[in-house]
């Protein structure tokens, strides 16, 4: 299991640490490191957006509840 299949299973911690490790790397990374990091940006930027986006939506639920 390849570290982009293991990406829907990380804790949100874990996410926004591998999601900072990246970003780093992709500014400061030897050609090799930001090479990889480029690899696995796109799928940690997508997790990180459903599930902000899974947050609005039942913070929306909840306020219109009331």
């Amino acid at each position: 299991m390849t570290l982009i299949d293991r990406i829907p299973n990380l804790k949100d911690a874990e996410l926004a640490q591998l999601l900072n490790n990246v970003r780093r790397l992709d500014v400061s990374g030897t050609p090799e490191e930001r090479r990889r990091a480029a690899e696995v940006a796109p799928h940690l930027e997508r997790e990180a957006s459903r599930r902000r986006e899974r947050v609005l939506m039942a913070r929306r639920a909840a306020t219109a509840r009331f």
